[in-house]
């Protein structure tokens, strides 16, 4: 066999085995990211009803960033982990907090290979923040009058697919890159004839 002919044949070869280990690579990644949001809202109605302030909105705002550090902590992440049959590192991997400006909104967004993990894991993070709070105030001992709440403004049903559009599109890179290591090594195979 000609020397050409070697290197179209190894070109090939090298080819299929460089685009077929990089496909079975990405196909035994586990890639798919599903995220569900709960959206929690906080209030204080008979403060924001009887004195409607600025004073009483900026608190509850920066509430807000209290309760969402605390669902970053062990305090929250233990019986949420609990609820869920699951570890407090697993729920800490997957748990995050979105506290968006000017409004009195906490996002808990939770992500998972598993639709239905991600989507149990924001609501069960969006209930026990509901019941640590009552919780901490009873143990407080603060009047009804004066205490804020967590309720539930949405309860995620269902996570989205937020798989990344590069690992959609890894076959087909891996597939052009094979077909130019071949190509280069055709070329190559011709020009030394």
């Amino acid at each position: 066999m000609s020397q050409p002919r070697v290197l179209t044949l190894l070109g090939v070869l090298l080819a299929i085995v460089f685009g077929g280990g990089i496909l079975l690579g990405i196909t035994e990644i586990d890639d798919a990211r599903w995220e569900s949001q709960t959206v929690v809202t906080i209030d204080q109605p008979r403060a924001i009803a009887e004195v409607p302030s600025a004073g009483i909105l900026d608190k509850l705002g920066r509430l807000r960033f209290k309760y969402a550090g605390l669902l970053r902590t062990r305090e929250l992440q233990d019986p949420i982990a609990e609820r869920l049959e699951t570890t407090p590192q697993d729920v800490a991997g997957r748990l995050t907090t979105i506290v968006p400006n000017e409004s009195l909104l906490l996002v808990l967004v939770a992500t998972s290979a598993d639709p239905q993990a991600a989507s149990d894991l924001s609501n069960a993070a969006a209930s026990e923040l509901v019941s640590y709070v009552q919780r901490e105030q009873d143990a407080a001992d603060i009047p009804e009058a004066n205490r804020f709440v967590f309720r539930t403004v949405t309860v995620s049903d269902i996570a989205r697919n937020v798989t990344s559009p590069s690992r959609e599109a890894a076959p087909i890179v891996a597939s052009a890159l094979g077909l130019l290591l071949a190509l280069a090594l055709i070329v190559l195979g011709r020009r030394r004839a």
